[in-house]
């Protein structure tokens, strides 16, 4: 090779190295690790005998139940009322009840665990299924919905998934997008 054509590649390499030093001191990164952050899942009993009831009296028709260990701070509850059942969530001294019977009226009842979706250490949404009776004159006929909330600025559903074969890819997508959703309105 003759001189000028090794020295134009040793000025292109020195370029290259310069670029990736002021990349990397600028806060850049040039390498696929710099993808988005991995977004992983927690998950929450809520159908363990051991949730704690911490409202509602022997005999009366409805409970407040505290279950499993705090995710990021939020600490997941089982609201019961009237044979209907939706998930509260609590971070911070607030409690914020989701309300799940507003968008799927009748009888139900709650899957066994609260998926919440993870994002650089960071609760960002959580998944919850819930079964509730489609027909008022027949309760065995049901609906088995996936319920997706965003939990910042304030929590809220912003998906009911219909049941099918992609339903759990269709929430947690729904999930991981969660916080540029709007909050659903509850059902007429």
């Amino acid at each position: 090779m003759n001189q000028p054509v090794i020295r134009r590649k040793w000025r292109v390499a020195i370029q290259l190295i310069a670029l990736g030093l002021l990349t990397s001191e600028l806060g850049f990164s040039t390498s696929p690790s710099s993808a988005a952050p991995k977004i992983t899942s927690s998950l929450v009993k809520i159908d363990d005998p051991n949730c704690v009831k911490i409202a509602g009296e022997e005999g009366e028709d409805w409970a407040t139940l505290r279950c499993g260990k705090k995710v990021g701070g939020w600490q997941v509850y089982v609201e019961y009322d009237d044979a209907r059942e939706s998930i509260a969530l609590k971070r911070n001294g607030v409690l914020t009840d989701l309300n799940f019977y507003n968008f799927n009226s009748g009888f139900s009842t709650l899957g066994k665990t609260l998926e919440f979706r993870v994002r650089s250490g960071k609760p960002v949404a959580a998944i919850v299924r819930h079964i509730h009776a489609i027909d008022p004159d027949d309760p065995n006929i049901k609906r088995s919905a996936l319920m997706v909330a965003k939990l910042s600025p304030k929590p809220c559903v912003v998906a009911n998934i219909d049941p099918g074969p992609q339903q759990s890819a269709q929430a947690r997508t729904a999930a991981d997008k969660a916080a540029s959703l709007p909050c659903l309105k509850p059902a007429g």
